[in-house]
C-alpha cells in the first residue's frame, strides 16, 4: 500500500560525540546495538557498506594505541557488550568497494540512525586487516558509504524512511574558540533550508574516476580578505585568467587541496609566510606556517562559476594544530598555526584539487545522485532547522504533504541489499552541447599509427524536444548551471559562459574542445616519461602520472543530442610498414582503458547502442600537436 504521506528527511547531527572511552571525536553521531553503543562517523562517497571498526584497534602507527586509537577512529564496535549483535546469511551478496572482501567481515546489528528509526539486523562491513586501504590520516573514522550502492540509503529508501537518495550537508563551525563551533548536520532525503542563505547554484555531476562524489566545480577566483579590508587574488591574471576545477569531498581535512604552482605559492606571498610542515593531527597533512611571523587574521573567499562566493572566516580557516594525546584527549598546540590548505607538492602536482569539509563551513551542500545533480549555497550558521523533502528529479515535495513524524517502529532489514546503482527509470537530467555531432572519436600513439583493438566510433542522434533549442549555448566544460524544479522551494541561480579552463588549448577565450581536453589530458608529468606513464592502466596512470583533465563522459552528457553506441566486434587495425622501434603497445592500452572509461559510463547511463567502427590516428606528440589522419571529427561547442 502506498505511503499517505512523504517521509520528512532524516537530520544526522555532526558533533563533538562521547564515545564509551569518556573521550570526544568530532562525526556523525550514530549508535550501534543495545545497549548502545556511541560512534562518531563520517561520510565517505567512495564505498558502499558502512564501515564499523572494532573490537580490536590499530591506528596503524598514525596515533597511539589504547584510548588514543579509539579517539582516532570514532569509537570501537565492543561485540562482546552487545545483545543484538548477529551475522547475515550465507548467501547476502554486499555491495562492492574499492578493497578486497578478504580485508573486512560483515556482522549485523541494530543501527539507530535517529531517535525514531532503528534499522535491526542491519549489515555493517568489520575491517579486519586494513593495512593496504591506504587510507592514512584522510578517512580514520568509522565510514558511512555514500556511493551509488549505499546500504544505509538502500535500506532506508526500501523501509520507506526516506523518500529519495537525495542528501545535505553541512558540517557546522569547527573552529577553536567555543564561539567558532556550531553543530553540523548531515541530511538524508533532502536538506535543511534553514542552512542556506541566498539563491544557490545548481549545477550537474561529472563522472569521472578520480572524483568519487561526481560533485566537480569551476572555480573562477581565490581571494585572500586581508583584515585591513583589501582583496587579493591567488590566481594568475595573465591573458584575463583561468579557471580551476575542482572535486567536493565533504569527508577531506581540509578546506583545500591546493595546487603549490601557482596558487599555495601566491597565498603565502600574500600572507608573508612559508610552509614549516604538516600536521599529522585530526587537520590531516594541512599545511603548518611559520610560527615566528604574524599569524593570518583574514579569511579566503571563493568565487565560483554561477556567481556563488563562498566565504571562509578566520577562525575557520587558521587554527591552531589539534592532536590526540596518548589517553584519548584532542589537545591543541597554539605554536603551530595551521592554515587549513593541503598544498599540493610535486608528486601530487597533478591531482585533482579537492574542496573539502572544511570550505563546507561556509557552504551548504544538497547532492541528488538519483538527478545527476548538486546545489550549493552560502550557508547559514544556525540552529534552526527546516528539513525539506526532494525526489528522484530534483523536484521538493509540497511541505503539507511530509509525514508529521518519520515512522516509529523498528524494521528488519537483514535481507540483501541493492548492489546496483541508485537511478530511477527514464533518462537522468543531463547537460547539453550546442547543436553539432561527434561523428567519430579516434585516438592513437606517438608520431604512428597504432594497430587497436577497435577504437570507439559514436553517432549522435538530435532529440526532437522543445526543450532542446534552449539549451543551445556556450557552457564550460564540466560544469552548467541552471534552476532546478520548483524554484519556489530550490531557489537557484544560474549562468552559461564560455571561459578557458586552465592548461587547455581554447581560440579567443572559448572552452577547449573536446581533443583539447584529450591531448592536455595525456601529457605526463614532468619527471615521468611518457613511455613511462603509459604502462600503467587508466586509474593507475592518474595516480602515478598526474591529474587527467579529460572527462569525456561528461561531454559527451552535455550533448545537445542522444548518445548510441554498440560494440558488435572487434576489429584488428595491423601496422603496416612500421618498425618494431616506432610500435608504442602501451600508449595504445592506455588510449583503450580511456574509451573504456566512455563505454562504461554510457553503460550505466543505459544508453541505447546501434553501432561501431574502427579507426586509428596519429599524433605529433614530440611537437603537441594532435594529427588525426583519418575518421575524426570534433565538435567545439562554443563555436556553434
Amino acid at each position: 500500500m502506498a505511503q499517505a504521506c512523504v517521509p520528512t528527511p532524516l537530520a544526522l547531527p555532526i558533533k563533538n560525540v562521547t564515545l564509551a572511552s569518556g573521550k570526544t571525536q568530532r562525526g556523525v553521531l550514530l549508535t550501534v546495538a543495545e545497549p548502545e553503543q556511541s560512534f562518531a562517523f563520517l561520510p565517505n562517497w567512495g564505498v558502499n557498506n558502512t564501515f564499523l571498526y572494532g573490537p580490536q584497534c590499530d591506528a596503524l602507527d598514525l596515533a597511539g594505541g589504547g584510548d588514543s586509537c579509539v579517539t582516532f577512529r570514532g569509537g570501537i564496535y565492543k561485540p562482546v557488550d552487545s545483545m543484538t549483535k548477529g551475522t547475515p546469511p550465507p548467501d547476502l551478496k554486499s555491495p562492492t568497494d574499492p578493497w578486497s572482501s578478504k580485508t573486512y567481515k560483515l556482522l549485523t546489528d541494530t543501527f539507530k540512525v535517529a531517535s525514531n528509526v532503528s534499522l535491526k539486523n542491519f549489515v555493517f562491513a568489520n575491517p579486519v586487516d586494513y593495512r593496504a586501504w591506504d587510507l592514512q590520516g584522510y578517512e580514520p573514522l568509522n565510514m558511512i558509504g555514500m556511493d551509488r550502492g549505499s546500504t544505509l540509503m538502500s535500506t532506508l529508501r526500501s523501509t520507506g524512511h526516506i523518500a529519495s537518495s537525495a542528501f545535505g550537508f553541512w558540517w557546522g563551525l569547527d573552529g577553536t574558540e567555543d564561539g567558532d563551533q556550531q553543530q553540523g548536520s548531515l541530511v538524508l532525503g533532502g536538506y535543511d533550508k534553514a542552512k542556506t542563505h541566498g539563491d544557490g547554484t545548481s549545477v550537474l555531476m561529472s563522472y569521472r574516476t578520480d572524483c568519487s562524489t561526481n560533485m566537480m566545480v569551476t572555480i573562477g577566483d581565490i581571494t585572500m580578505n586581508l583584515s585591513n579590508g583589501t582583496d587579493i587574488s591567488i590566481f594568475e591574471k595573465l591573458n584575463g585568467g583561468t579557471a580551476m576545477l575542482a572535486c567536493i569531498l565533504p569527508e577531506r581535512a581540509s578546506v583545500m587541496d591546493m595546487p603549490r604552482t601557482p596558487y599555495f605559492d601566491n597565498l603565502l606571498r600574500v600572507l608573508g609566510h612559508y610552509e614549516a610542515d604538516r600536521s599529522t593531527g585530526i587537520d590531516w597533512w594541512n599545511v603548518i606556517l611559520d610560527r615566528t611571523s604574524v599569524i593570518y587574521a583574514g579569511g579566503m573567499t571563493f568565487k565560483l562559476e554561477g556567481g556563488l562566493s563562498v566565504k571562509i572566516p578566520n577562525h575557520q580557516l587558521v587554527v591552531p594544530e589539534r592532536k590526540i594525546d596518548k589517553e584519548g584527549s584532542r589537545y591543541v598546540n597554539a605554536s603551530r598555526p595551521v592554515i587549513r590548505i593541503n598544498s599540493l607538492q610535486a608528486t601530487t602536482a597533478k591531482v585533482l584539487p579537492i574542496l573539502g569539509r572544511y570550505f563546507l563551513t561556509g557552504a551548504y551542500l544538497m547532492g541528488n545522485p538519483s538527478a545527476g545533480r548538486f546545489t550549493l549555497w552560502q550557508a547559514n550558521p544556525t540552529s534552526d532547522q527546516i528539513l525539506v523533502a526532494v525526489n528522484d528529479k530534483n523536484e521538493v515535495f509540497d511541505p503539507s504533504k511530509l509525514c508529521a513524524t518519520t515512522p516509529t517502529a523498528s524494521l528488519t532489514t537483514n535481507s540483501p541489499v541493492a548492489t546496483a546503482a541508485d537511478r530511477p527509470p527514464g533518462d537522468i537530467v543531463n547537460p547539453r552541447l550546442s547543436p553539432g555531432s561527434i561523428a567519430g572519436i579516434a585516438i592513437g600513439s606517438a608520431v604512428v599509427v597504432v594497430a587497436c583493438s577497435c577504437l570507439l566510433w559514436f553517432i549522435l542522434r538530435k532529440r526532437r524536444s522543445a526543450n532542446q533549442e534552449k539549451a543551445n549555448g556556450s557552457h564550460k566544460v564540466e560544469h552548467v548551471t541552471q534552476q532546478p524544479e520548483p524554484q519556489s522551494e530550490l531557489s537557484t541561480t544560474g549562468s552559461s559562459s564560455a571561459s578557458q579552463v586552465e592548461g587547455a588549448a581554447a581560440a579567443e577565450g572559448k572552452s577547449p574542445s573536446l581533443m583539447d581536453m584529450l591531448v592536455r589530458g595525456s601529457r605526463a608529468k614532468p619527471h615521468v616519461t611518457n613511455e613511462h606513464c603509459y604502462f600503467y592502466e587508466l586509474r593507475q596512470r592518474s595516480r602515478v602520472c598526474g591529474q587527467l583533465l579529460v572527462d569525456v563522459q561528461t561531454l559527451l552528457r552535455q550533448s545537445n543530442y542522444r548518445e548510441y553506441l554498440r560494440v558488435e566486434r572487434w576489429v584488428p587495425l595491423p601496422v603496416k610498414g612500421l618498425s618494431d622501434q616506432l610500435f608504442d603497445p602501451p600508449r595504445s592500452l592506455y588510449y583503450l582503458s580511456f574509451l573504456s572509461e566512455v563505454l562504461k559510463s554510457m553503460w550505466e547511463d543505459a544508453v541505447e547502442v546501434i553501432g561501431a567502427c574502427a579507426w586509428a590516428v596519429s599524433d605529433n606528440w614530440e611537437s603537441g600537436d594532435f594529427a588525426p589522419q583519418i575518421g575524426l571529427q570534433v565538435v567545439n561547442r562554443t563555436t556553434q
